[in-house]
């Protein structure tokens, strides 16, 4: 039978429509949507993703060779990343390509089965089925045809010109190749930087050194504590320690993750921001004074703070390589079973551990489980608009009462030891005031953090005079800026290259 011979650009459109009722759709399948107006949003987010995506095709598709030798790659790795997506919540990010090139073939053997394999196997044939047919087949009948190019590359390119539609694609296919990959080499161009600050700082430390653990929260905020009088009880087992003390004023000078989380770790301040991205963090002073350092990572590293968590002497990758498009459960829970192998391991040796847990981050209701959800109704949207706003204000809560049965586990492994745990948020969060939600433009609320200090018995025998201190400074205006300061004098830190005076442990009354 006589193959009947096709113009490029049908053939274009056509392979675009393949690839939107596919690789795209099936990336949307996994939506928490039950309202038909939320079907409808997530349906427009789809066709901009599609529209982009057939740029992309309409390009690669007009020279024949380009496309045999792309298309193929193409179609493999998209068809890998939704079956990631819908198996185990994994997208391509920075951090995923950074796992899948540093892990050994005992690592891939265990995520690689026989699925996979058939997918693979299927979406080979098929690509190479539609490269041959392109190649015999697919024709330019005239050179008007190639008018069509411009817009391609218009709708290719338009992401990297508006902000808004490339933070729809950024993290689908295929456009999450390249902005995988983007940050994959920023975080190697970050930890090849060279900062050698604190390389031949002089510390002195006390004989019986504390096991210090620091959990970095997730906009969580300090007024929605039930120890800060706020009416509903979100910390049912926190509330109940007597050894805990809650900061009452505690700001923070970023309002998102990647601004706050250098000011936390460095000598950063709301002044004189620069250290955050030139200077090393307290982590390398932990080791210079013979501490054993871990970074336990539930949620991706950006390249703000890349540089810190390298620091450490093990990084441990939870679920920081899931996608935040990914609404399958991710709970700081996780975490517990990575920090206690961590801490057997390196029973020996005084040990830092940096927790960067996911905790309220949206969509929160991904972030507790069934027994935690004690305000009701909670989100049934990931469309805000769609939302009541007690709904998000409900899942919010819910977040923190998973946070209180996650942190009340890290002190349950705690609680022998000479030890202390610092957590402290890393912005807050707008909850409709004045219109406002999340933490996508600067408010006072977003300011507005949790903090609070844990010791075990041991620590307070060990060090009495710094938890009087830490009562004394509790309730006075503070900042997470000082936490630099503050937690290298939980430790008993003495150096004469670092000033103490801003550590929430300072007695600044007994020093005058």
């Amino acid at each position: 039978m006589k193959v009947k011979r096709v113009r490029w650009i049908w053939f274009a459109l056509a392979l675009s429509l393949l690839y939107a009722f596919s690789i795209n759709l099936l990336e949307f399948t996994d939506s928490p949507e039950t309202r038909i107006a939320g079907f409808v949003k997530v349906g427009l987010q789809w066709v901009i993703v599609s529209l982009v995506s057939t740029g992309i095709l309409g390009l690669i598709s007009a020279n024949r060779i380009v496309f045999a030798f792309l298309f193929p790659i193409l179609m493999t790795l998209s068809a890998v990343e939704v079956f990631y997506r819908h198996t185990l919540g994994v997208g391509i990010t920075g951090t995923t390509i950074e796992i899948a090139l540093e892990n050994n073939a005992q690592m891939w053997l265990s995520v690689i089965d026989f699925r996979l394999i058939s997918v693979v196997l299927f979406t080979i044939i098929v690509s190479f089925a539609i490269v041959w047919y392109r190649w015999k087949y697919v024709f330019i009948k005239r050179k008007t045809e190639f008018l069509w190019l411009p817009g391609f590359f218009i709708l290719s390119f338009a992401p990297f010109a508006i902000p808004r539609i490339y933070g729809a694609v950024s993290n689908r296919m295929p456009y999450a190749i390249y902005n995988g990959t983007a940050d994959y080499l920023r975080n190697k161009k970050v930890v090849n930087e060279e900062r050698n600050t604190f390389d031949n700082i002089q510390v002195r430390v006390p004989k019986n050194s504390p096991n210090v653990v620091v959990v970095v929260g997730e906009s969580l905020r300090g007024d929605h504590l039930p120890m800060n009088n706020y009416d509903r009880m979100t910390m049912p087992y926190l509330s109940k320690e007597e050894n805990l003390i809650a900061f009452k004023d505690i700001k923070s000078s970023g309002f998102h993750t990647y601004q706050a989380l250098p000011y936390i770790f460095t000598r950063a301040d709301s002044l004189n921001s620069d250290p955050g991205y030139e200077e090393q963090s307290f982590i390398t002073i932990f080791k210079k004074a013979g501490y054993k350092s871990s970074w336990i990572a539930n949620q991706d590293i950006s390249a703000s703070y890349y540089y810190f968590a390298r620091e450490a002497d093990t990084l441990i990758h939870v679920n920081s390589q899931r996608s935040l498009y990914s609404y399958d459960k991710w709970t700081d829970m996780e975490t517990i079973p990575h920090f206690k192998t961590w801490k057997e391991a390196n029973s020996s040796s005084p040990t830092l551990t940096i927790i960067h847990s996911i905790g309220s981050h949206w969509w929160s209701k991904s972030h507790y489980l069934k027994e935690d959800a004690l305000f009701l109704p909670d989100m049934d949207s990931k469309e805000i608009s769609l939302l009541d706003p007690q709904q998000i204000i409900n899942s919010y809560d819910n977040s923190i009462v998973a946070t209180d049965r996650f942190l009340y586990s890290i002190i349950e492994e705690l609680r022998d030891d000479n030890a202390i745990l610092i957590y402290v948020s890393d912005h807050g969060e707008s909850l409709g005031e004045n219109g406002r939600w999340l933490h996508g433009s600067d408010s006072p609320e977003l300011h507005n953090i949790a903090a609070m200090v844990w010791f075990s018995s041991e620590y307070f025998q060990n060090f009495p005079q710094k938890i009087t201190a830490l009562e004394k400074n509790v309730s006075k205006p503070s900042s997470s800026d000082d936490l630099f300061y503050s937690v290298m004098d939980a430790a008993g830190f003495v150096s004469p290259e670092l000033d103490f005076s801003k550590s929430w442990f300072f007695d600044n009354e007994e020093s005058n």
